[in-house]
């Protein structure tokens, strides 16, 4: 599936779960609310609160 197929999906959603692994190797997951341009293949959300994603 190419980028801007699989961002125009993901738009269709009222949220989206962003999924990383934390510092001591647990998975960790939240809903965000991303703003999605397929055009510009791009989905960008704001920091969950109380938790630190990676970068």
């Amino acid at each position: 599936m190419e980028t801007r197929t699989g961002l125009q999906k993901l738009a269709q959603f009222p949220f989206q779960l962003a999924t990383w692994v934390d510092p001591d190797g647990y998975p960790v997951t939240a809903a965000v609310k991303a703003t999605i341009d397929p055009a510009a293949g791009e989905a960008v959300f704001a920091m969950p609160a109380g938790l630190t994603v990676p970068v």
